[in-house]
């Protein structure tokens, strides 16, 4: 069932085993490829309400029983409109078919028509896209309803009357008000009120009015109970900004940036990326993106720059403020700060002996500091002696610095020529 292209055969005839002598071979058979796999994908109704199902049918052909395939939503609706809060998943394939059932929440939201079109992937919810469905619509039942209805249909002054609202998709804890529209006023009810509000909680609210028994003759009046919804517009435009404690800092040094906000929840999680030169491997925590909490409008994130044996001039940390996640929205971005190399490697080299006859040795030990573990450095020779001086003919070479030490050795060629004394001057060098 794999999908391979044209393939051969060509067989070869031996003697003696199937590694032995080749004696005739073959015309080439062409394999012809037949494996071609194919996907459909199909919902079981085109429309569906908020609170109801949908199943997709997957056909398929040259597809193994027991694959496993992956579906994602590519349509408007979200994981919270599902029962399930998933928006991708996955499913297997058997006798070249599979489903997908998805449960639509029935939430208290209006939110107009949305949709759902199932896409199928192969190797993962991110793999390669192999049939797309058609679009379901996704219907808004959502739409609140309100009753309201008083407990008699007439009073006397000085008695009460108890108004029942009763609503249907509308939340717990909704605040809803009244308002009265008959000929009656303020002053005909004991509290002076003629509105008011009053909270829903399982569908269900209500409110009582007690009429004042007065004195004056006013003929009979009317209340008329009005229940109105408030829209309450958010004005709290979220505001941030970010700010090193310093300018400068040397490596081994801390730092500290403070974040202010304005219009942001207290424990509301903010994330933090670095856009400077600096890597995580920079930091003592060996991080360079993260996240902090923000209370009273601030938050604060603080770094210790790890003081490394690495020459690697001046270096910048940049810090991002982001809201979601270290992948979200940047929000604010702080000044550059800029980090001090202060790893000034030393070098200092000394010689067993002073003076040597022809055919010695002598062995030169290089202590440092500041040079990482594993550096290669380079020696030359600035003395009156030659490579031919030497035993192996060299007049320059190289040695490993390990725990700030290396060390290597000379041995004098014992000629057989009178030169007289000659010297040996060694210099340590970077790079080469």
């Amino acid at each position: 069932l794999t999908t391979e292209g044209s393939e051969t055969i060509i067989i070869q005839i031996r003697t003696g085993s199937t590694s032995g002598t080749l004696v005739a071979t073959s015309s080439t058979v062409t394999v012809n490829d037949t494996s071609v796999e194919t996907y459909a994908v199909s919902p079981s109704v085109s429309s569906v309400n908020e609170g109801s199902s949908v199943t997709w049918t997957i056909t398929t052909a040259g597809v193994p029983n027991g694959t496993t395939l992956y579906w994602t939503n590519a349509g408007t609706t979200t994981a919270a409109d599902f029962s399930d809060s998933s928006n991708s998943g996955s499913f297997t394939i058997s006798a070249n078919s599979g489903t997908i059932t998805r449960t639509l929440t029935s939430d208290l939201t209006t939110e107009g028509s949305e949709t759902i079109i199932i896409q199928i992937r192969t190797a993962s919810t991110s793999g390669t896209v192999v049939a797309t469905s058609s679009t379901v619509t996704v219907n808004d039942t959502s739409v609140p309803t309100y009753a309201v209805s008083p407990s008699v249909s007439s009073v006397n002054e000085g008695s009460s009357v108890t108004w029942t609202i009763t609503t249907a998709g509308v939340p717990n804890g909704t605040t809803l008000y009244w308002t009265n529209a008959g000929t009656t006023v303020g002053a005909d009810f004991t509290g002076g009120a003629n509105s008011g509000s009053f909270t829903i909680n399982t569908n269900n609210g209500s409110f009582s009015l007690t009429l004042s028994n007065d004195l004056t003759t006013e003929g009979s009046e009317t209340i008329i109970i009005q229940i109105s919804t408030v829209t309450v517009n958010d004005t709290s435009v979220e505001t941030y900004a970010v700010s090193p404690s310093a300018s400068s800092v040397n490596e081994g040094s801390s730092l500290t940036w403070t974040v202010t906000t304005g219009g942001v929840p207290n424990g509301t999680t903010l994330y933090w990326t670095n856009a400077g030169t600096t890597t995580a491997a920079d930091f003592s925590d060996a991080t360079n993106s993260g996240s902090f909490t923000i209370n009273t409008n601030s938050g604060t994130i603080s770094k210790t720059l790890f003081n490394d044996l690495a020459l690697e001039g001046s270096e910048t940390i940049i810090i991002q403020i982001r809201t979601g996640s270290t992948s979200g929205t940047i929000v604010a971005t702080s000044s550059t700060v800029t980090v001090n190399d202060t790893s000034v490697p030393t070098y200092s080299v000394t010689r067993n002996v002073s003076s040597v006859n022809e055919g010695g040795t002598v062995t030169y030990t290089v202590t440092t500091a500041g040079v990482p573990n594993g550096t290669t450095l380079y020696w030359t020779n600035s003395g009156t002696s030659v490579a031919s001086d030497f035993s192996d003919s060299a007049n320059s070479g190289s040695f490993t610095i390990n725990s700030n030490s290396g060390s290597f050795t000379r041995t004098l060629t014992n000629d057989s020529t009178t030169e007289g004394s000659e010297t040996l001057i060694i210099q340590i060098r970077t790079g080469s």
